[in-house]
C-alpha cells in the first residue's frame, strides 16, 4: 500500500537526492509517527506541516556553546560572509510566522527552524551552488520538475499545482539531521536587518540537531 504521507519531506526520516536520470527524487526513511492523523490533501506542504506539527511547536533556545562551535567552523568556509547568529526561541517563532505565509512553500527554512540549533548567516557569490534544486515543482503530491535561473524543467507532466523550496544538504558541517534553506524575500529582509548585512550578500539558514 502506498504511504499516505508521501512525500512528507520530513528530512529526519528521508532525504532528497539526484536519481540516475538526473531528477530530484524524495527517498523516504522510516516513518517516525506511525498512525499519524494526516489528511488526504495532495499538497506536499500540508503533509509536511501536519506530520511535523511545526505550527504547534513551542520553540526552545539553542545550546549556545554548541551553536558557537558550529559558527566557528562555518567561519572557515570559503564564500561565507562575516555575519552569523543562532536564533533564539522567540526569533525562531518570528521567522516561522514570516515564512509560513511565503509562496512558494518554504519547507527548507521550516525544516531548519525545527532543529535544535538554527544558524542564520550571510554568503557571497563565491560560495558553492546548492547541491540540489532550490525549487521543486509538484503535481498532486508528486515531484514532476524543478526550476532554476534558466527556467522550468519538467520530468514528465508539463504543468504543476505546487512549487516548494526543499531543504538542501550542507556537507561542510557534520552533525545530525543537518539541512539548509534559502529564506523568502520577506524573511531575507528580516534576517538582513538582524545581522546588519550590507552589500550584495545573500542570507541562508542552517539547521542541526544535537
Amino acid at each position: 500500500m502506498e504511504c499516505s504521507l508521501y512525500p512528507c519531506f520530513d528530512i529526519t526520516s528521508g532525504k532528497i537526492k539526484r536519481g540516475k536520470n538526473g531528477r530530484a527524487e524524495w527517498v523516504c526513511g522510516v516513518c517516525v509517527r506511525p498512525g499519524a492523523n494526516i489528511s488526504n490533501t495532495s499538497r506536499i506542504v500540508e503533509k509536511f506541516l501536519e506530520k511535523t506539527g511545526i505550527d504547534k511547536i513551542k520553540f526552545e533556545d539553542p545550546d549556545m556553546k554548541e551553536a558557537q562551535k558550529i559558527i566557528e567552523k562555518m567561519k572557515t568556509l570559503e564564500g561565507l560572509g562575516k555575519y552569523f547568529f543562532a536564533l533564539s526561541a522567540s526569533e525562531k517563532q518570528s521567522a516561522f510566522n514570516i515564512e509560513r505565509k511565503s509562496l512558494p512553500s518554504n519547507i527548507g527554512v521550516l525544516s531548519c527552524l525545527l532543529r535544535d540549533i538554527t544558524v542564520a548567516f550571510s554568503h557571497g557569490s563565491a560560495f558553492r551552488p546548492p547541491p540540489l534544486p532550490e525549487v521543486l515543482l509538484a503535481r498532486k503530491g508528486k515531484i514532476i520538475g524543478e526550476q532554476s535561473d534558466s527556467g522550468k524543467i519538467f520530468y514528465e507532466e508539463a504543468s504543476h499545482d505546487e512549487a516548494l523550496l526543499p531543504s538542501n544538504p550542507f556537507p561542510e558541517i557534520k552533525g545530525k539531521n543537518i539541512c539548509s534553506g534559502s529564506p523568502s524575500p520577506s524573511l531575507d529582509r528580516w534576517l538582513r536587518e538582524k545581522m546588519k548585512v550590507s552589500g550584495g550578500d545573500a542570507t541562508l539558514l542552517l539547521g542541526v540537531d544535537l
